[in-house]
Order: C-alpha cells, then structure tokens, then sequence
C-alpha cells in the first residue's frame, strides 16, 4: 500500500499558546501606547504641519521673486519674509483699530441698553424673575468663568501664532537641514525613495 506522506508538525518551533497570549498582549499594548502619545502631542504635530504650509508659502514667493529678479536666495527669502509680515501686521493693525473703535461704542452705550432692558423687563413679574435669576452670585460666577475661559484661549491662539510663524521661519530659512533630518528616519534602503517623495509632496503644496 502508498503511504500518505502525513506533515509532521515540529513542536519546538510552534509558539505554546502562553507565548501567542505574550505576544498578543505586546501588539495591543504598544498599540494603546502609540495612540495615547498620538493624542497627547496631536496638537503638537498640528503647529509643525501649519509652521510647514507656512514655510512652504515663504519659499514659494522667495522662488517666484528669484525668478523674477535674478537676485540671491536669501535675499528673497528674507523679502518674502518681511514682506509677508509687514502686509499682516498692517492688516491686524486696520482690523484691530476699528474693532477698537467699535468695542469703545459699545462700552458707552452698553450702560444705558441694560438699564433701559432692565427697567422693561421689572414691569412684569416674568420679568423681575428673569432680572433676578441673571443677578444671582450663581449667573455672575458663570460669566466670570466664561469670561476666563474666553480669555484663556484667546491668548493660547495668539500663542500658537507665534510658534507657527517661528517654526515656519525656521524651515524657511534651512528647509534641507529639516528635510535630511526626516530622511535619515527612514532605513537607508528607503531613504532615496522617500526624499524624491517629499520632494513630490514640497511641489505639490506648492502648487
């Protein structure tokens, strides 16, 4: 009779079910991991991707400058710059002296239209509660917590202004330094590939 040849299973190179438990237990872990250090620094990795698009712009009117005149790249880069901010802060300065104008308005007659809306709404009984309920210490530690609360991120926009603007500089300035910096990232038999794809990806966000 032919004998079937049966596979034989070796039992020292089969992983024990103790060891695929380990190593389950592994992937997931390093899985949360990555998810919880992704979200404690997506904000982060937000302010590098906008100080990017912002670099991008800068060399982007730096090069069609040098097109245009022929004349060093730092030169154009640091007119592109400069340039860029003159025109922004001359726009927050327009922007900022009327709303100035408009929020020194409304300081004057903002008096007069809660007196008027108060002494409206004290002629009727609905509106003495209402009158009542909005001056309690309650409402009032509401408004002032808001109020902070506005503030607060008022400022923390005005801050990552700042850093996006400083980090766009900066890769304005010495964009290859950055870029070889990624690279060398990536295993070496990659690193070719990926440099012509950030090259790619430079053209297009430039376009």
């Amino acid at each position: 009779m032919q004998q079937e040849n049966e596979p034989q299973i070796n039992s020292e190179n089969t992983p024990s079910f103790q060891k695929k438990v380990w190593i389950t237990t592994g992937i997931f872990a390093f899985t949360i991991i990555i998810l919880l250090v992704f979200k404690a620094t997506f904000s982060v990795f937000l302010l590098v991707l906008a100080g990017t698009l912002i670099a991008i712009f800068f060399r982007g009117l730096s090069n069609f400058i040098q097109r245009k005149t022929k004349w060093k790249e730092g030169v154009c880069v640091a007119i592109s710059i400069i340039t860029t901010l003159l025109i922004l802060a001359g726009l927050f300065w327009l922007i900022g002296a009327k709303v100035q104008e408009q929020i020194a308005e409304l300081m004057e007659t903002l008096p007069k239209t809660i007196d008027n809306a108060k002494a409206q709404l004290n002629d009727s009984s609905i509106g003495e509660k209402i009158v009542d309920k909005i001056s309690s210490n309650k409402s009032m530690n509401k408004a002032q917590v808001f109020a902070g609360q506005f503030f607060q991120s008022t400022f923390g926009v005005f801050g990552d202004i700042y850093v996006i603007l400083f980090i766009g500089i900066f890769f304005t300035i010495s964009p290859q330094t950055y870029t070889k910096g990624v690279v060398q990232l990536i295993p070496v038999k990659g690193q070719k590939k990926a440099g012509q794809m950030l090259d790619k990806l430079g053209e297009q966000l430039r376009n």
